[in-house]
């Protein structure tokens, strides 16, 4: 069975914010397959999603090991994200910054992200793509 891990649970954004930080036990230094799953966003807004790694919980480095392309759409992508280049990376946490429309409007997006341990090594090209 391979180890999944829930970095942000189907959650309601009305404003940027962290998720929760999750424990790695399991996927330390492995592939992780992601899937961003944007289930509601409104007409004109986007957001950004940059994942952070930690070796301790508490401090996060000064950049993220991940960033992800800007979301304006619903729908499902995958990244690959390699931990390997992290063997430091004991815990994961994703910030997401929702860039809301000029007029007045209330902000709201709805998102997911999941990872999976990926259990062979994935070729060069694949993670190419995903490190755009």
């Amino acid at each position: 069975m391979t180890p999944s891990v829930l970095l942000l649970p189907d959650t309601v954004i009305r404003s940027s914010g962290v998720g929760p930080t999750i424990d790695l036990s399991g996927c330390t230094g492995k592939q992780l397959q992601l899937q961003i799953s944007v289930n509601r966003i409104l007409e004109r807004e986007s957001v950004d999603l940059a994942i952070w790694a930690s070796p301790d919980g508490t401090a996060w480095g000064m950049r993220p090991v991940l960033r992800l392309p800007r979301r304006y759409h619903c729908g499902t992508c995958h990244f690959l994200m390699d931990l390997s280049e992290h063997p430091e990376a004991r815990f994961l946490r994703i910030e997401y910054r929702l860039n809301p429309s000029r007029d007045n409007r209330e902000s709201l997006a709805e998102l997911s992200v999941v990872g999976e341990a990926v259990t062979e090594h994935a070729p060069q090209q694949a993670l190419a793509a995903a490190a755009f």
